[in-house]
């Protein structure tokens, strides 16, 4: 009879080869995966860093939104009572015409109007004199209309 040999070799050796190998293996994995922990490390900082001037940029741009807010409602403000003042200029012009209309038209025809179609003749002719004294002061004193 003959004895068959194992053909694996002996269990000693195998097992601390084995052991070496896995240990050799784990370490280089532990080396890769911190390799990779320190690349998202520097990563996650970049994009904290993006994430800190995106949040300064928007500071500073709600900042310049405000003052430009401020800055159209004063000129709006302004440009309302300067508005107003126009208005009230060409009333009080209109109203100093119509005196001055209705004084000329009393002394120069010496008759008051006695009816609506002399007041409204009175009014066109008011109203005419008003504008063609407006258009002709605007346009001396080159102002747009």
């Amino acid at each position: 009879m003959a004895f068959k040999r194992s053909r694996q070799p002996n269990n000693s050796n195998n097992k601390g080869y084995n052991h070496n190998y896995l240990q050799q293996q784990n370490q280089e994995t532990e080396k890769q995966n911190e390799l990779k922990i320190e690349h998202l490390k520097n990563k996650v900082i970049g994009i904290k860093s993006i994430s800190y001037d995106i949040q300064n940029e928007i500071r500073s741009q709600n900042q310049l939104l405000d003052e430009l807010e401020n800055n159209f409602s004063s000129a709006n403000s302004l440009l309302d009572r300067t508005s107003q003042l126009k208005i009230f200029k060409m009333v009080k012009c209109a109203y100093f015409l119509t005196m001055d209309v209705s004084i000329f038209d009393i002394v120069l025809k010496g008759r008051f109007f006695t009816g609506f179609k002399d007041y409204c003749s009175l009014m066109l002719s008011t109203f005419s004199t008003f504008l063609s004294s407006y258009f002709e002061r605007h346009l001396t004193q080159g102002e747009p209309i």
